[in-house]
């Protein structure tokens, strides 16, 4: 009899154990969806996210607990409080399918490439290339090279002149309450005198000025232009130049140092004599 009332004060001793733990797990459960709002009465439920992180010694202790083996109400209550975290409102839009998560690429970047192989697939197909001249061609491909190159620029300039505008309007957030509130003349009359004795700028001139002034007027069509012919013709050239460069400089390093003044004249002579071929051989291409 006293060994099965012994049992009987143990098992319910656990069974108060487990109600309290419970409890104080619900209790944290209300207590961080109260942070973010609880279902009010016009709202039949609300929908939260959480993460759930189980670790090797909390997935120990709830099998302990699970299989009522000798198992510690601290131990378990830390592993089910710890289990539970980041609870936020649950975003519908994160939840949708998307096609560049499955492919990864997004839809208009699949469009762009699919539309130039189609060009290229209908430019082979149709033998546009075998009818018209190469010089006629090559002219075509420069010039939608420029127009793209063109809109690029203008794009990425006015980008520029979009973020440092966002830069200096968060600069002048402390001359909000200065500058837009009227001067009596005593503050007048200082203002003037600065204006004149100083070579301080005027903030308030500065303050309106990045209010008032559209980035898009910052970048206009010739600054593109000057910048897109400035690179159309020196880009391709550095890169070229880049890569004489790098092959003289690995040629040179194999080269005793004696060897290296008659390697270089031997490719300047080169270079020469493949001029004077490229520049004798334009008038047989015409007839091409």
């Amino acid at each position: 009899l006293q060994i099965a009332e012994c049992e009987k004060r143990n098992a319910k001793s656990r069974e108060s154990r487990s109600f309290y733990i419970f409890k104080r797990y619900l209790n944290k459960i209300l207590n961080e969806a109260g942070k973010l709002g609880l279902p009010e009465e016009n709202v039949g439920h609300t929908h939260y996210d959480a993460e759930i992180i189980l670790t090797k010694q909390t997935y120990l202790e709830i099998l302990r607990f699970l299989n009522e083996e000798t198992w510690q109400s601290g131990a378990v209550d830390d592993a089910l409080s710890d289990i539970l975290i980041n609870f936020k409102r649950h975003d519908y839009k994160d939840w949708h399918w998307r096609f560049e998560d499955t492919f990864g690429i997004d839809l208009y970047n699949l469009f762009l490439i699919l539309l130039c192989l189609v060009c290229v697939v209908v430019v082979i197909a149709t033998e546009l290339w075998t009818h018209i001249h190469w010089f006629v061609q090559l002219k075509r491909v420069l010039l939608i090279s420029f127009l793209i190159s063109f809109a690029w620029n203008w794009l990425y300039l006015y980008k520029l002149a979009f973020a440092q505008h966002q830069a200096e309007i968060a600069k002048m957030g402390q001359f909000d309450n200065i500058c837009a509130e009227k001067l009596d003349w005593g503050e007048s009359l200082i203002e003037w005198l600065r204006s004149k004795w100083t070579f301080q700028d005027d903030p308030c001139q500065k303050y309106y000025e990045t209010l008032l002034v559209n980035p898009v007027l910052l970048v206009p069509p010739t600054k593109a232009l000057a910048i897109t012919f400035t690179n159309f013709v020196t880009e391709p050239l550095k890169h070229v130049g880049q890569g004489i460069g790098e092959f003289i400089k690995a040629l040179m390093k194999e080269i005793p140092f004696i060897l290296q003044v008659p390697v270089l004249i031997m490719m300047a002579l080169a270079v020469l004599a493949f001029c004077y071929g490229a520049g004798s051989s334009v008038s047989m291409l015409r007839y091409l």
